[in-house]
């Protein structure tokens, strides 16, 4: 239970698959607003993030593009909105960001700031 304002905190969904028995604990984790969007995946948890955290829209591309050239000038800009590496993620984590958001997916690097 929350025991700090709902108003600080958005919700969101993570869909798992029926045969992972485990959330990650720690790490990164893929999340949605969209609880139907995340059923589509498997078994729907509820999560609550903080509105504070500093999410990344891939869809500006004037900072998007900036980031993954000053990451990996040869990079692909489309590959690191959905197979992100440790290296890039801590690069992000570098810059001041909590994660990112691509379409109805939303990374967020540190699983322990999400409340369920």
């Amino acid at each position: 239970m929350i025991n700090e304002n709902i108003e600080n905190y958005k919700t969101v969904y993570r869909g798992q698959p029926f045969w992972i028995n485990t959330y990650p604990s720690k790490g990164s984790i893929w999340v949605t607003y969209d609880y139907n969007f995340a059923k589509e995946y498997g078994e729907v948890k509820e999560f609550k993030m903080p509105k504070t955290l500093n999410i990344l829209d891939t869809e500006y591309y004037d900072k998007w593009e900036v980031l993954v050239d000053e990451f990996d000038e040869d990079g692909e800009y489309e590959e690191y909105k959905y197979q992100p590496t440790d290296e890039f993620i801590l690069f992000l984590k570098s810059k001041g960001y909590d994660g990112f958001v691509n379409g109805n997916n939303i990374l967020v690097f540190d699983k322990t700031k999400l409340k369920y």
